[in-house]
């Protein structure tokens, strides 16, 4: 190839190329055109010089020839028609190295390939004709005996054969295969590099601003035209500036008018004479034209680029999301040079963007293309049901109800159900709901390794070591895109370019098996390849502050809301995760400038994306390979969903392949995201002196197996290598070598014992067992990779949000292994009354993370739920004991319980917890911030990317936590102007001498609970007419009832909202209770109640099968006699004078005897669920009525109400009362003015404010007397 300086123009040598490429095939300009597809005219034209041929038309040209699309613009053909066509003739329309027959053309493109076998030039001798399945062979596998097949055979072949002509579907996409081949050949890097020094000599000696645009733009537009480009920049363009500022009004915002040095399409370059005056005010500048001329021309600021240059330094400046984007100050030389032709050249093509990728593959999309290929994955699945496919779908549903999956929720099944059968055209009855979502991530899995493969290509084109490029993969035929794809889901093409565990097959890689693959999915599959062509991913790898969870929209749009919601997904906001990361860092980087981060329930990468975002920004002025290096030691995530994995490590390798650097040579690549289960960590043992590792693996629901490892051996430096030979021996064929498998992990220890033999004997055999059980290989791959995140230390930051997943929402065997680990860790309570056992499974996790993973002045933040704060259920966790590492402490609360409920349609409350690993005491008051929602304000417009962007959005409110009761640890929130209260708060705050009762359990509602017909109430003796309560909102539906009923079971129902302080108002209802206080154990059997009351039998016969339709009630009621059992009956339930108040939502309290029924009989209350009592003390003993009114005035005194509400969740109350109320002494006057105080607030006799004052008297009085 001649040197850059002598090549011609474009058109120049299309015209001696294409004249060459026709006349070789002995074909006229009109026989060419009919061939080609082009017309006549534009044949003449081109080879005349009179028109540039299009992109297109190139691009046919280039297919029909049999030719990379460089060669027609290359100075010669260097011996087509002497090689090229004679190799095919002597091929004969066959493979020459697997000999089969094959078309001529497929989809009007030529089928065979020439592969040349040795390097040196293109000869008859060294050069095969193959099919695009062997040459992928040859590529990827490079197996030596295939060539020396082929050369054997071609030595053989005369010269002088004439056979039938073929050609070759090589076909790339012009653009990349132009620019990109250009750019990065050593001719053009060396003009370039001449180019840039000539650049800085010239514009160093340069006077004047006008003289550096001069010299700069003429060399650009040199370089442009060897792409075709006309370089022609607009000089001095007139930018409107309009002055937006808040400050000033509408009617005085003023317009001036600047100009622009100079634009070319949309980038618009300053000139300066010399940048480093006033660096930032020229940046500054730069910027202010970028997002006026945006806002004038009204097309989104993403879309424009700046530049900043005095030819011998360099800054760029562009958007990512709405997001600046500032270069460092960059020296001008060959690197930016490139950086800044590929700019140029790539305005045309699509950025690969959320954006854009939605617009293409969401559900909803015009092409359909992804909904087609789930659809198409489903009736495989439904209609051709083998064993390989039923197995990768049982795993996956098992790992996936690991990672989130909760069923109980019967709304979102519903609507689960029908947004599904709707978008797979299924009616709702007979939708597989776990098939169409396995579909569904299958579709979504192929296309994120798609755009992985597509990223890959962009770095790695230039390398001899990368065989098939992306656009390749769109002209391959079925059999030949399979075989490609089975390289990229395997890994072993991104191995080629040191990669190594970026992809490793999976789970849903099952649509590449034989019985799956078909025509249809291959469609699918092609169209896809076909539009990701389309996108140029080297704008995205040039920005460098572009680090984001990429996926997250993709995801969102392929998904269904639906089906996420009612799987328990929710994603955090990009700018809630910055403030959990950002918050603690200064304070992490005095310790630590290198600091180490992890996410340990990473999901798709937000919070590692995050770490990785302010690494990057730390290493900024590092060259390439050190940021490279600097982030993969860094920044960690840890996930148990294969999906999640899968996803993160995509998302963080398309945040860092921009500091890949192909010339620096191919280095290997480990991404730090792994399999990893941060609740059920593997355990750690020492036996004969040597450190192991292990980690259980249920087998089934009953039994489980043990998989344990030296600790050596998962910090050798070729574990991941020798695990990727250990898991391919393992399948080299139907009899597996267990020798080979001890010995290949043998050899990774120091040392060995009997011990290490035993141990990975047992290892080799029960992984070799799995397999043979039907297990896929991605399990060997998991238990490696759990097992070494016990060897990858110590993390200054771990930020995460773990998922908040419900006890009892976990797979039984599952749950029983992490109940073991529970125990070891002390995180349950032990409180069976309150459900110690019920937990939420993101609080053994930030146990567990914080006591392995936690460096010693690291810190912790955790979003969960604001209750763990409060509820008995967790007051194990709450004393925070670490079992494996030292002392952990409260750091801070962020309290977002106000900020609006940035997880909507999740209203839940909760917090940011920080944790400290520290061997200092616990501080008694833990600083706490509260975000409060200003009102108004929006939160949910996806361009908030950190916590700055959004934070005037929301009031700071300085709080304070403490935990006020020795007896009770948990945590109480006051404001910081309160603090003078806490001594007050800490003697109000223990143990009461009255024991609470949560409410009676008449389930379901609607049908136990009753309404009185009031136009009907008397119209029999002893009967009245009654029907069943209606809830519009409730889920649960029971037909309406009018019913004639006895009222002698029937009862006045006291619900929460009916208690108000020192009083009752808007009780309505009634409720069937039949039972004697001489038999509490069960309801008054059938037989009686018949007898009793027939009309009360009747009513409940009628509701029967409504009542058993509650999981509840057939746990609970139906072992307690007959079916209309109750629960939480006892003697307190007829106790004659009682204290009610709720347990949720308000803390107030009355003093309650019997009612008056609307048939105005006297009878004793229903107290139901939230409505709960105290009717006995500790002892069992009743309580009188003078000392129900002084257990009332206490509970309703203020500094009561206020230590109930702060250390409370507003749902939910502790019906233990955390009250310090005494044992009522009728001797003691305070006692007696309490319970004298109550009687008369219950009459109404003093208004509420005289009420408050004597009230805050004496109950400073009681507190006194308490202290």
């Amino acid at each position: 190839m001649l040197a850059i300086d002598k090549m011609r123009t474009k058109e120049e040598r299309v015209e001696l190329n294409l004249k060459e490429l026709r006349t070789s095939k002995n074909l006229s300009q009109k026989e060419f055109a009919e061939r080609v597809g082009i017309t006549t005219n534009s044949i003449r034209s081109y080879e005349n010089g009179s028109k540039s041929p299009t992109i297109a038309h190139i691009r046919k040209i280039a297919d029909f020839f049999n030719v990379e699309v460089s060669s027609l613009i290359k100075e010669e053909l260097e011996g087509y028609g002497d090689v090229n066509q004679r190799v095919l003739e002597r091929a004969n329309s066959k493979c020459e190295l697997c000999e089969d027959s094959v078309p001529e053309e497929l989809k009007n493109t030529p089928y065979l390939t020439i592969y040349q076998l040795e390097p040196g030039d293109i000869n008859f001798k060294n050069t095969a004709a193959v099919c695009p399945v062997c040459k992928f062979k040859l590529d990827t596998l490079k197996l030596d005996a295939d060539k020396q097949k082929l050369l054997k055979k071609i030595s053989k072949v005369p010269k002088n054969v004439v056979t039938l002509q073929s050609g070759l579907p090589t076909n790339p996409d012009l653009i990349q295969e132009v620019h990109v081949a250009l750019i990065e050949s050593k001719d053009f890097e060396e003009k370039l590099r001449a180019t840039a020094l000539q650049v800085v000599d010239s514009c160093t000696k340069a006077n004047s601003e006008a003289t550096i645009a001069s010299r700069i733009e003429n060399k650009i537009s040199e370089i442009l035209k060897y792409f075709g480009e006309d370089y022609a920049p607009i000089r001095e363009e007139s930018v409107v500036i309009n002055d937006n500022t808040e400050e000033k009004s509408l009617r005085y915002r003023h317009k001036q008018n600047k100009r622009a040095d100079s634009r070319f399409s949309n980038v618009i370059t300053e000139y300066k004479q010399d940048i480093l005056v006033d660096l930032e005010k020229n940046k500054n500048q730069l910027d202010e034209y970028l997002q006026n001329i945006s806002r004038n021309e009204e097309v989104h600021i993403d879309k424009y680029f700046g530049v900043l240059t005095d030819g011998k330094n360099i800054v760029f400046l562009s958007y990512s999301s709405g997001k600046k984007i500032v270069s460092p100050l960059q020296n001008f030389n060959l690197k930016t040079l490139k950086e800044l032709i590929k700019v140029y050249l790539s305005l045309g093509r699509k950025e690969l963007s959320a954006k854009e990728l939605v617009a293409d593959f969401s559900l909803d999309s015009s092409n359909q293309v992804t909904i087609n290929l789930a659809k198409t994955l489903y009736d495989k699945l439904i209609t051709n049901q083998k064993e390989g496919e039923t197995k990768y779908e049982s795993e996956w549903e098992k790992i996936f109800k690991l990672g989130g999956h909760n069923d109980n929720n019967t709304k979102s099944i519903k609507d689960r159900k029908n947004v599904l059968a709707n978008y797979f055209d299924v009616p709702v009855g007979k939708i597989d709901e776990t098939k169409a979502l396995f579909c569904l991530h299958t579709a979504y899995v192929v296309l994120i390794k798609l755009i992985a493969y597509n990223v890959t290509t962009e770095i790695f084109f230039k390398s001899s070591h990368f065989s098939l490029k992306f656009d390749e993969l769109a002209r391959l035929d079925s059999r030949g895109l399979r075989s490609g794809l089975s390289a990229i889901e395997s890994g072993e093409i991104f191995k080629q370019v040191g990669i190594l565990n970026l992809l490793e097959g999976d789970f849903f890689s099952w649509y590449l098996h034989e019985e799956v693959w078909d025509e249809n999915i291959f469609s699918c599959l092609t169209k896809s390849i076909e539009i990701l062509s389309e996108y140029d991913p080297s704008q995205r790898l040039f920005n460098r502050g572009n680090v984001h969870d990429f996926f997250k929209v993709l995801y969102q749009s392929i998904i269904p809301k639906e089906v996420r919601h009612s799987l328990g997904e929710y994603y955090t906001p990009d700018w809630l995760a910055d403030h959990v990361v950002n918050r603690k860092l200064n304070e992490i980087r005095k310790l630590n400038p290198l600091w180490r981060g992890i996410d340990p329930c990473c999901g798709s990468g937000t919070f590692v994306m995050k770490m990785i975002e302010y690494v990057l920004r730390e290493e900024a002025d590092k060259d390439n390979s050190i940021i490279l290096k600097n982030v993969l030691k860094r920044v960690y995530g840890y996930d148990i969903n294969p999906l999640a994995v899968l996803t993160c490590r995509i998302n963080y390798f398309i945040a860092i392949a921009r500091f890949i650097d192909v010339e620096d040579g191919l280095q290997s690549i480990v991404f730090p995201v792994k399999y990893g289960d941060a609740a059920l960590v593997p355990k750690v043992s020492n036996i004969m002196k040597t450190d192991f590792i292990s980690y259980e693996i249920n087998e089934d629901d009953l039994n489980s197996l043990n998989f344990r490892l030296p600790k050596m051996m998962l910090m050798h430096h070729e574990f991941i290598s020798v695990t990727q030979s250990f898991e391919a021996e393992i399948f080299k064929s139907e009899e597996v070598n267990t020798s080979n498998l001890t010995k290949m992990l043998l050899d990774l220890c120091d040392y060995t014992n009997e011990e290490i033999q035993s141990s990975v004997e047992e290892f080799v055999e029960s992984t070799v067992y799995l397999m043979q059980k039907g297990w896929s290989r991605a399990w060997i791959r998991t238990i490696f990779s759990v097992l070494s995140t016990m060897v990858d230390g110590k993390f200054n930051l771990i930020a995460s949000n773990p998922p908040w997943i419900d006890w009892k929402a976990l797979p039984d065997g599952y749950r029983e292994i992490l109940k073991r680990a529970s125990l070891e860790q002390h995180v349950f309570s032990g409180d069976n009354f309150t459900g110690g056992i019920n937990l939420n499974l993101c609080a053994l996790i930030a146990n567990v993370v914080a006591d392995n993973w936690l460096e010693s002045e690291g810190v912790m933040g955790f979003l969960m739920p604001k209750s763990i704060a409060f509820q008995q259920t967790y007051a194990g966790f709450r004393e925070l004991v670490q079992v494996r590492s030292g002392n952990l402490n409260y750091d801070e609360f962020i309290d977002w319980s106000k900020s609006g409920d940035p997880f909507k349609p999740v209203t839940e409350k909760f917090m940011t917890y920080y944790f400290k690993k520290s061997d200092e005491p616990q501080e008694e008051l833990i600083p706490v911030v509260m975000y409060e929602k200003r009102r108004g304000e929006n939160i949910f417009e996806k361009k908030y990317k950190n916590f700055e962007a959004i934070a005037d959005k929301f009031n700071p409110i300085d709080k304070i936590a403490y935990m006020a009761s020795e007896h009770y640890n948990n945590f109480t929130f006051t404001d910081t102007r309160n603090v003078g209260d806490i001594p007050k708060m800490k003697l109000i705050a223990g143990q009461s001498e009255y024991k609470g009762r949560v409410g009676l359990g008449l389930y379901p509602k609607e049908a136990i609970i009753l309404e009185v017909l009031d136009e009907r109430a008397r119209t029999t003796a002893n009967k009245v007419w009654v029907s069943n309560y209606q809830n519009k909102k409730s889920e649960r539906k029971v037909a309406v009832r009018q019913v004639l009923m006895d009222t002698k079971f029937l009862y006045p129902v006291i619900e929460g909202p009916n208690i108000v302080r020192f009083g009752l108002e808007k009780v309505k209802f009634v409720a069937p209770f039949p039972y004697k206080s001489t038999d509490l154990k069960r309801p008054i059997p059938r037989e009686e109640l018949e007898l009793e009351s027939k009309s009360l039998l009747n009513y409940y016969d009628s509701v029967r099968d409504d009542i058993g339709k509650t999981d509840y009630n057939q746990r609970v009621q139906g072992k307690k006699g007959e079916f209309y059992s109750i629960t939480r009956v006892g003697p307190y339930t007829f106790a004659p004078v009682r204290v009610a108040f709720r347990n949720n939502t308000k803390w107030v309290s009355t003093v309650i005897k019997k009612g008056m029924t609307p048939w105005n009989e006297e009878k004793m209350y229903l107290l139901l669920d939230h409505a709960c009592s105290i009717s006995q003390d500790n002892e069992g003993n009743f309580i009188t009525e003078d000392e129900a009114h002084y257990i009332c005035a206490v509970m309703n005194s203020d500094i009561a109400t206020n230590y109930i509400i702060d250390s409370s969740d507003s749902r939910s109350f502790k019906t233990d009362l955390p009250l310090r109320i005494e044992k009522y002494d009728k001797d003691n006057e305070n006692h007696v003015a309490l319970s004298h105080l109550s009687k008369i607030a219950h009459d109404s006799e003093l208004s509420e404010e005289e009420v408050n004052r004597e009230l805050s008297i004496l109950i400073t009085t009681y507190l006194n007397n308490l202290s």
